[in-house]
């Protein structure tokens, strides 16, 4: 929360001191209301979210154990993106597949994996038996595979892997608040003076639009 936190505080002190210059005001006079406002915000957001993750856990069918993981298996994905990825416009492109101990071999470091050659029309997801510890890291997993798969399905030969691991991580990053997932997507492309023009124009555009592709920074409301 304290990056997006820091952005606002910063417009807010501004904003306020405009107001103050127009008043004959000194500029940074209560400038510390506008970051302090800005602070709760992004606090208030982020609780928000886990809230309505959590609201949605409750009220769920998918059968978890006692210690909060889930069954891995096919079916229990089939199930998850039913409830948590209502509205993803591109789920009947994808096969979720939990196949024991594949992902750990076939990409150690990874928890999921998209192939990027279709079988039969569809994408296939595979996934760890890591993804399946909790609903949180379910969540995680599965809406960062499926940013991957609307990319290459919207941008064909345009897609470009850098690109896509910034986007999805960046939307790892939003949800969880976690400075891994930043760290992750700066690996991938790392804004700079130089590289603004890719950001703004390819990135932002084609790759971030995440809402196009039923992909949301929150939980949809009509789940809860």
């Amino acid at each position: 929360a304290i990056p997006s936190a820091l952005f606002q505080s910063s417009v807010n002190v501004i904003s306020n001191g405009l107001v103050n210059t127009l008043n004959k005001d000194p500029f940074f006079e209560n400038w510390e209301s506008g970051v302090i406002s800005a602070f709760v915000f992004a606090g208030i957001q982020y609780t928000y979210n886990k809230m309505q993750f959590y609201t949605i856990s409750q009220n769920s069918t998918i059968i978890t154990n006692s210690d909060g993981t889930l069954i891995p298996s096919s079916n229990t994905l089939n199930k998850f993106s039913d409830e948590y990825f209502p509205k993803f416009k591109y789920r009947n492109k994808a096969n979720l597949i939990y196949k024991e101990g594949y992902v750990e071999r076939m990409k150690p470091k990874a928890s999921a994996f998209t192939k990027s050659k279709m079988v039969n029309g569809k994408y296939n997801i595979y996934f760890s038996k890591k993804s399946f510890s909790s609903k949180w890291s379910l969540y995680l997993d599965m809406g960062h595979e499926y940013i991957h798969i609307s990319h290459m399905l919207t941008l064909g030969n345009n897609f470009n892997i850098n690109y896509s691991e910034y986007a999805a991580y960046k939307w790892n990053y939003r949800i969880s608040k976690s400075s891994y997932f930043n760290d992750q997507a700066l690996k991938y492309f790392k804004p700079t003076l130089k590289n603004q023009g890719i950001l703004s124009n390819v990135i932002k555009p084609k790759y971030m639009r995440l809402g196009d592709f039923g992909i949301f920074d929150f939980i949809p409301k009509g789940l809860y």
